[in-house]
């Protein structure tokens, strides 16, 4: 009973069960901006459950579950994640940091170069934060790659640290790889398509090696139904894409 009451008040008095929680009393007690505010309160309510954030993310994931690598493959690259300036340890956010483990596994069981995509508004960069996480881990790890900086067929890592987005990932890529590579790409499993697209759109030749997945495939209970912020993210991390996606495809039809 306590556990439930914890969950019940967890969900509805911290966000964004708060916002549906004033969106609510808000349609509730107005009279000219009802409906506008039970809508709100309708839709802020479904996309920070469970069910229907991951019904919003299992088409981007699901494509990736099960993926054949080829040991034909020239590099591995890693798109960047994010990471936090000033960290004491450990400065790869979560999604980069999987992606990283990833890609180390990857780059040294085919024995590859890593090269590691992302730049920075703020002068620390994907490549700096690679660096100082795998410094932190090199008491444990029984290799530390080498730096390289340009292209070998071997397990090293190479930085591209000039890129902003997505787009730019991959076109930074491409001045770093030899003419007619073929690549391994490590990235989130729901930003696979995206990353998919860009990489056919300047002709690299890739194969998909997803990682961080966000959709469980255990069974609901009630509980799944009370708002998270971790749904809510999980459901703008399906918008985001979808709308990158959008973007991709105008920007192919204005070329």
């Amino acid at each position: 009973m306590i556990y439930a009451l914890s969950k019940i008040f967890t969900a509805f008095f911290l966000p964004p069960g708060l916002f549906v929680v004033i969106l609510a009393i808000s349609a509730y007690y107005a009279k000219r901006w009802r409906p506008l505010f039970a809508i709100f309160a309708s839709l802020f309510y479904l996309l920070s459950i469970e069910p229907v954030a991951d019904a919003l993310l299992e088409p981007f994931e699901s494509p990736y579950r099960s993926t054949l690598l080829s040991h034909e493959t020239d590099a591995v690259v890693m798109l960047g994640g994010g990471k936090v300036q000033g960290s004491p340890n450990l400065p790869l956010k979560d999604e980069a940091f999987k992606r990283a483990v990833y890609a180390l596994t990857l780059g040294k069981r085919l024995d590859r170069p890593i090269i590691v995509s992302g730049g920075a508004r703020h002068n620390y960069t994907e490549g700096q934060a690679f660096r100082d996480s795998l410094q932190d881990l090199r008491p444990i790890l029984a290799s530390v790659p080498e730096r390289i900086e340009k292209f070998e067929r071997r397990f090293a890592v190479l930085f591209e640290e000039k890129s902003m987005d997505t787009y730019q990932n991959v076109f930074y890529v491409k001045q770093l790889l030899p003419d007619h590579a073929k690549v391994i790409v490590v990235t989130s499993a729901y930003h696979m398509r995206r990353a998919m697209m860009l990489f056919k759109h300047f002709g690299i030749e890739a194969t998909p090696a997803a990682t961080d997945f966000h959709v469980s495939k255990t069974p609901y209970d009630l509980y799944d139904l009370l708002p998270r912020i971790a749904s809510l993210h999980n459901s703008y991390r399906a918008l985001h894409e979808t709308f990158g996606i959008l973007k991709l495809k105008m920007r192919e039809m204005l070329q």
